[in-house]
């Protein structure tokens, strides 16, 4: 009897440990997070213990730098490229940190990036650039540093889409007329 009462403490010690555990697991922020919400002091916290977390891929395959670039974290992101994240890692949809900063309008992380030479007309899963997204998103001035940068105008996706088709689609006139004075292509 005595064996049995002293497994079962020991199995409600194991438990009670494990329920700590995840407890701390999520109210510690991850890499991710940290990145996204701009902590700079959870995000070296977390390069210190593992330096090799700071191009780590989440569930999709989003690095901190994509979280940073989606959320327009820009202290985050400038910190990642110091240490050393790579710029142009693709997620598992083959988006680039650029793709994430383009989609989500986020233009002081789209010229960070572009800055920091990030590859401009990278293609993600459905063929498309960060000229496609800011076109498709009617992201004016977006479109204007994508083309300064040397992105492709004719560029297209899987469905044979340029820039140009997507912003005219929805009557984006503005963006269409600045594809086309740099070089974009109505064919």
């Amino acid at each position: 009897m005595r064996e049995l009462i002293r497994y079962i403490a020991a199995l409600a010690t194991l438990v009670v440990a494990a329920a700590v555990d995840a407890r701390a697991q999520e109210e510690s922020p991850t890499i991710w997070q940290a990145a996204a919400s701009d902590d700079i002091v959870r995000l070296q916290a977390l390069v210190e213990e593992d330096s090799e977390v700071i191009n780590a891929g989440d569930n999709f395959g989003n690095t901190p730098l994509h979280h940073a670039a989606w959320t327009g974290a820009l202290e985050a992101m400038q910190w990642l490229i110091d240490k050393g994240a790579e710029i142009d890692l693709k997620s598992d949809q083959q988006w680039t940190p650029l793709h994430w900063a383009t989609r989500n309008g986020r233009l002081p992380s789209v010229d960070l990036l572009l800055k920091h030479d990030a590859e401009v007309n990278a293609v993600g899963h459905l063929g498309q650039t960060a000229l496609h997204l800011a076109a498709k998103n009617e992201f004016e001035k977006t479109v204007s540093r994508l083309l300064e940068a040397k992105a492709t105008p004719n560029a297209k996706d899987i469905n044979g889409q340029t820039p140009i088709h997507l912003a005219a689609l929805d009557g984006y006139t503005t963006i269409v007329i600045d594809l086309l004075e740099n070089g974009g292509d109505i064919e």
